[in-house]
């Protein structure tokens, strides 16, 4: 049977985010459209190319950075999820670095899927911290529009 992937907005800013030196930030509310069911009755997450026989009803999450705009040249960010303003991050919760160009999406399935297992798991936002590798020179400057985080839904 050949399905196709339906994207399907699940969370987004509604103002744009200004980067500095300092880790930044940003907490996504998940929209009331997502019906964003406790962890015990999500379906299982997959990752694109499995079997339709195993394949849950997610087909991949994508965390995306819209509208972004440069000024000199700013240090690469470092992008974490469901770490709390206070905690360090740690490898678990890395999604990948942020690539600048006017548009980014990080495929973030697997770390989407390890986060929302945990107990502890937010049903209501997701934070994302924004960790620049190095400090920005005072030359350099960046805006993203929108941060927006998506899901593929298979369909018949």
């Amino acid at each position: 049977m050949n399905r196709t992937a339906v994207p399907r907005l699940f969370a987004a800013t509604s103002e744009p985010q200004v980067l500095g030196s300092a880790a930044h930030v940003i907490t996504l509310r998940f929209l009331p459209s997502a019906h964003h069911p406790p962890p015990s009755r999500l379906p299982t997450l997959s990752l694109v190319g499995a079997s339709p026989a195993t394949d849950g009803a997610y087909q991949a999450v994508f965390l995306n950075f819209e509208d972004m705009v440069d000024q000199g040249l700013p240090p690469v960010f470092e992008v974490y999820l469901g770490v709390p303003p206070c905690t360090a991050p740690c490898d678990e919760s890395y999604a990948g670095a942020l690539p600048f160009s006017a548009h980014a999406a990080l495929d973030i399935t697997e770390v989407f899927t390890r986060l929302r297992s945990k107990p502890e798991w937010d049903q209501k936002h997701l934070q994302v911290l924004l960790k620049p590798r190095n400090a920005m020179r005072s030359t350099a400057a960046l805006s993203i529009g929108r941060v927006s985080l998506y899901t593929e839904h298979r369909t018949p």
